[in-house]
């Protein structure tokens, strides 16, 4: 709305055509702010729908999610083990453990040349355009997360982050909004 005014105060009009407005009558503003409404509330429904969706699935423990992560193929909230990963997650873990900082578990990794989780699909795509690959070093960020992530135990948290509203960027949720803890949900690669 904000700009459909300021260029009409440069003298430029818009033509809506399917609803057969014209910003060169002011009325048009009247109309088209409540269309803008009437599209805005309709969008907040839509959102509260699925959020409500998606919180039912959570409080009957219903785990959806896609993706990787080391030591785990995840397709349809199924977690699948692969097997040449699971020791690295593991040697992370033991590290951490007997008082390695997240600097010298990096710095050992890339050392003995362990690959990163995602080493393999890059070096696919890269020969895939006949490019070279060089084999991308742990970041401390990765070996952070590993350290931080429930799953390796076997268990999800749900509703870890949230929005507020549909326009908002999602946000970690610190208790400003419900949890779920789905224990034993899938193979732990380490005891908790």
């Amino acid at each position: 709305m904000q700009l459909a005014r300021e260029l009409k105060n440069r003298g430029i009009t818009i033509y809506f055509e399917s609803q057969g407005l014209d910003t060169k009558d002011e009325s048009s503003f009247v109309i088209l702010s409540i269309l803008a409404a009437l599209a805005e509330e309709e969008i907040r429904t839509i959102s509260n729908n699925v959020k409500w969706g998606i919180h039912k699935r959570y409080k009957e423990g219903k785990v959806h999610m896609s993706g990787r992560m080391c030591g785990y193929r995840i397709k349809n909230g199924k977690f699948t083990l692969v097997p040449n990963e699971v020791p690295v997650v593991q040697q992370i873990f033991n590290d951490y453990l007997v008082g390695l900082t997240i600097r010298q578990i990096k710095s050992k990794l890339d050392k003995a040349g362990i690959s990163t989780p995602f080493s393999e699909k890059k070096r696919k795509k890269m020969e895939k355009e006949g490019k070279p690959f060089i084999e991308p070093k742990w970041q401390h960020t990765t070996i952070m997360s590993m350290l931080t992530n429930e799953k390796y135990t076997g268990d999800v948290i749900l509703g870890k982050t949230f929005k507020v509203n549909v326009l908002s960027p999602r946000q970690i949720n610190y208790g400003q909004r419900d949890k779920w803890e789905v224990q034993n949900n899938h193979p732990s690669i380490i005891d908790r």
